[in-house]
């Protein structure tokens, strides 16, 4: 019988093992793919901390690769998990400052960051 959703049992194994993936794979990223990673992880509502904490940790290391859709996205998507990783976040702001990365944001990316930047303030 084919289904369209997945049991929540389901759903909570598949995010374990996607989890297990990203943790093991995570040190060969690139900027746009910890961007869309943490995109989608947000979408899921799957995470662990020690996994967000290498995320916020390859960010640092790769904020010189990062565009502003990366930026935007990495801020928006912690923000979701509620995740204040303060010198990731720093850098980041940083880096859009240094760059003028918020002058060719787009006014959705832009948004994403002041919603971010609103949700992990308060």
């Amino acid at each position: 019988r084919i289904s369209s959703s997945l049991s929540k049992r389901d759903t909570i194994s598949v995010c374990g093992v996607i989890l297990d993936c990203v943790e093991s794979l995570i040190g060969s990223y690139s900027a746009k793919d910890l961007g869309r990673t943490l995109f989608a992880l947000s979408e899921l509502q799957a995470s662990r901390v020690s996994l967000l904490q290498q995320i916020s940790s390859q960010a640092i290391k790769l904020v010189d690769s990062l565009d502003q859709e990366d930026v935007s996205l990495i801020c928006w998507s912690m923000a979701r998990f509620g995740m204040l990783h303060t010198r990731m976040i720093r850098t980041l702001y940083r880096h859009c400052d240094r760059y003028k990365l918020v002058e060719v944001m787009t006014p959705n990316q832009v948004a994403q960051m002041m919603w971010s930047a609103a949700m992990l303030s308060s």
